[in-house]
């Protein structure tokens, strides 16, 4: 997992160079942040990390792409049609992007124990599959076929907001 500054014109795909310093995470009397991190797969820190973003053509898998690239004009539209806070709160409830959400407010949700209305979960999904199934009736001409469209929708919708494992457990 690499976190970058929001700022950095980075898409999936994206062959990238990245260069740091390598370090061992460190060790505290109380606790051991070494053990924690390699719980989670990771071994290394690096500090002053720079990334080059390469020219050449983009990797991964093209679906992926396209559902990320359809998440990034989802944001871009949000953002140019509502004033903040409140695109970065439909950001967060709609496509699971909860990154610009300030922090006044964010802790606001936690004080008064709301901060699930953000969250993406099972409304959320029931939700797209209502949508999706309404339109497949309107337009569909079969049972079968409203269904399938259905659960495409929503396995598209999880890996759209991140497929994180609330939203996979929603999704299934």
């Amino acid at each position: 997992t690499l976190q970058i500054d929001a700022d950095t014109a980075l898409h999936y795909g994206d062959p990238v160079r990245i260069a740091g310093v390598l370090s061992t995470p460190a060790e505290f009397a109380d606790f051991s942040w070494r053990d924690w991190l390699a719980r989670r797969g990771i071994h290394s820190a690096m500090r002053r990390a720079k990334i080059t973003r390469l020219e050449g053509a983009p990797q991964g898998n093209g679906l992926l792409r396209w559902v990320y690239a359809l998440r990034s004009r989802g944001e871009v539209v949000i953002n140019a049609i509502l004033p903040e806070p409140y695109a970065a709160l439909a950001n967060g409830m709609l496509l699971g992007i909860d990154a610009n959400i300030p922090d006044a407010l964010m802790k606001q949700f936690n004080d008064t124990s709301a901060s699930h209305v953000i969250v993406i979960s099972g409304s959320n999904i029931a939700l797209i599959a209502g949508v999706l199934m309404a339109l497949g009736t309107r337009f569909g001409k079969g049972n079968r076929w409203i269904v399938w469209i259905t659960l495409l929708g929503i396995g598209v919708y999880a890996v759209l907001v991140g497929a994180e494992a609330s939203v996979v457990r929603a999704a299934i």
